[in-house]
């Protein structure tokens, strides 16, 4: 994956400029917003603010079918330093009227795992 080179060989700095250059371009799979979000993790002062930009973005393509993409968002707002919990019940209801078919009832099963203190 491009993006993923262009860590390797440039750091966090190249990598957000290619993202920055390719999220426009279609189609991208969830991976590439994915791997964004742990080159994001991964550096020292890693920002709560750009985590949430790459999770919205990635949610307004891959939002209808992946449930894990929105409980990793809602963990993400919980165990990060600069997370907002009271943002998750937002990003529940979110999930909720966005999520399709069997995307909900997954969602709404790992939720309850979550809550449960099992997943």
């Amino acid at each position: 994956m491009y993006l993923a080179w262009a860590y390797r060989s440039g750091g966090y700095k190249k990598a957000r400029d290619v993202f920055k250059s390719l999220q426009e371009n279609r189609p991208f799979s969830v991976n590439f917003f994915r791997k964004m979000i742990e080159f994001e993790k991964e550096q020292e002062s890693c920002k709560m603010e750009n985590l949430r930009e790459y999770y919205e973005r990635a949610l307004r393509e891959f939002g209808t079918v992946d449930s894990d993409l929105w409980m990793d968002y809602i963990k993400e707002e919980l165990n990060h330093p600069l997370g907002r919990p009271e943002n998750c019940g937002q990003l529940y209801w979110r999930a909720m009227k966005m999520l399709q078919g069997e995307s909900v009832e997954q969602f709404m099963s790992k939720h309850a795992l979550h809550q449960a203190g099992r997943l």
